[in-house]
């Protein structure tokens, strides 16, 4: 054996120990002595994260009473205004990067300004995870709504989400969509009156070419009632509503799931249109036969924080699993 075929044999044997030293089971994590080893976020996304912290009861009783202090609000008000640099300020502070989406709505009163605010947080991937909430609330021939179920509830909600989701790093990017004109301008809402701020926004989707990015949209609306009882809404996709279900059934929840179905008209009908998955978390009877909401009673001495507290922790749990798939 001359030289050149004794240094082939050496380079062989060292190579063939390194490959039986390197090999793995399939699925199993490679770890080397010199410390963990960054995954390409794009080849993990089946392995399991850590679950978002629980939700904060107390941040969210005081988030529920900082959006009193700004009700009544209907659409185009200087008070829902108002708010609206508060949130932003609170989004900021958490470095979410904050949109002001502006548009027009026509009305019998001229052209109502109105806005939405789109708080993002960008993940590891482009797969997108709506939650949405709308933040106006109704006025009604005579009076004006102050909306402590609808719509302050949802907000409180949603904040509390995006807080905990901001707090650590994720796989998807997160929007929370605080919309704006969800109530009619009329007196009841039609296909043609209400939903203006939903609508806006998801025409801005489809024109950003985001619309196949987006895997889940989860709207909440009305959750605070004392007798919480969620309705099964039939415009809602079949699995993002089984997943919260589920999530109910793990936490200890379960009578929280009412056995009503309806369709609903609500914020998520733009996005649904659009073929992306979307559900309506919503107990849409508040009070017997729905006789508080839309009403002067609809304040808080008929809202529980638990409620609220049951239903973001059921949402949270959603936001955990859709993490992992």
């Amino acid at each position: 054996m001359n030289g050149l075929q004794q240094w082939s044999l050496v380079v062989a044997v060292v190579m063939g120990l390194l490959l039986m030293t390197c090999r793995q089971e399939p699925g199993q994590e490679l770890h080397l002595n010199h410390g963990p080893v960054a995954s390409d976020p794009e080849s993990d996304a089946g392995t399991l994260r850590p679950e978002f912290t629980a939700v904060d009861p107390d941040r969210l009783e005081e988030y529920y009473r900082l959006l009193l202090n700004f009700s009544p609000r209907p659409a185009a008000s200087a008070r829902l205004e108002e708010l609206r640099v508060r949130l932003q300020e609170i989004l900021e502070g958490w470095s979410l990067a904050v949109t002001c989406e502006p548009f027009e709505v026509l009305s019998d009163r001229g052209k109502l300004r109105m806005v939405n605010l789109i708080a993002e947080k960008k993940g590891r991937t482009a797969e997108l995870i709506y939650l949405g909430s709308h933040v106006d609330t109704k006025t009604m021939p005579g009076f004006e709504v102050i909306g402590a179920n609808d719509s302050t509830s949802s907000t409180a909600a949603l904040l509390e989400l995006a807080r905990i989701v901001a707090d650590r790093p994720t796989r998807c990017t997160y929007r929370f969509a605080f919309f704006d004109g969800e109530e009619a301008l009329g007196e009841h809402m039609t296909y043609s009156d209400g939903l203006y701020g939903s609508r806006h926004h998801a025409q801005r989707l489809l024109a950003e070419g985001r619309v196949l990015d987006v895997r889940a949209f989860i709207l909440l609306d009305m959750i605070g009632d004392r007798d919480l009882r969620i309705t099964r809404d039939t415009h809602s996709s079949p699995e993002l509503w089984s997943l919260f279900v589920s999530c109910c059934n793990r936490l200890g929840y379960t009578e929280i799931v009412g056995d009503q179905e309806m369709a609903v008209l609500d914020d998520h009908i733009p996005f649904r249109e659009l073929g992306i998955p979307a559900v309506d978390i919503i107990d849409f009877e508040y009070g017997p036969g729905n006789s508080l909401w839309h009403t002067p009673a609809d304040v808080p001495e008929n809202v529980s924080v638990e409620s609220i507290r049951r239903v973001t922790e059921a949402v949270r749990c959603m936001l955990t699993h859709l993490e992992n798939e």
